[in-house]
């Protein structure tokens, strides 16, 4: 049986509301500077942020112990994990996925289609490889940068010089 396509969108659009009262904030897409200008300002929270992609299996692994983090230090850190997603998957999997793990933590898909045009603004030695975690103290500067899997044990390690 073939549908009337304003039946199917109506339905679409219904089937859609349960699922955006529960969506998070939209997920912002920026340039990496412009995200750089943003994360490196003063604040009143240590920022944690990671560089990560939906594809990464070491990455989508160690989501769970960023939003642990994250819980466990409310008012003293920032997560914000920032997307190195193909901008074609900045619309369609990349909130998806985001939905599908209950990210809580602000995310941000970088725009820029030349990663060494911006590499240098994370860390001078870095060849782009993830997961990547730099540590933003509330001064805004880089106090730290790793790359590699976090796990709740090194994140605590990482962060914990800046929570004074």
């Amino acid at each position: 049986m073939k549908l009337p396509l304003l039946t199917v969108l109506l339905l679409a659009t219904v089937f859609a509301l349960p699922l955006r009262s529960q969506a998070q904030a939209p997920i912002a897409k920026m340039a990496y500077a412009d995200i750089a200008a943003a994360l490196h300002t003063p604040s009143d929270k240590v920022r944690v942020i990671n560089l990560w992609a939906t594809w990464c299996r070491p990455c989508v692994k160690e989501l769970p112990y960023f939003e642990a983090f994250a819980a466990k230090y409310p008012e003293q850190v920032e997560v914000v994990l920032v997307s190195l997603d193909f901008p074609a998957d900045h619309d369609s999997r990349l909130p998806m996925f985001v939905q599908a793990k209950g990210l809580k933590s602000r995310v941000i898909a970088v725009t820029d289609t030349d990663p060494n045009a911006w590499l240098h603004l994370v860390n001078d030695n870095w060849g782009g490889a993830i997961p990547a975690t730099y540590i933003v103290d509330k001064t805004g500067n880089i106090v730290s940068f790793h790359e590699g899997e976090a796990t709740p044990e090194l994140l605590e390690q990482w962060v914990a010089p800046y929570l004074k």
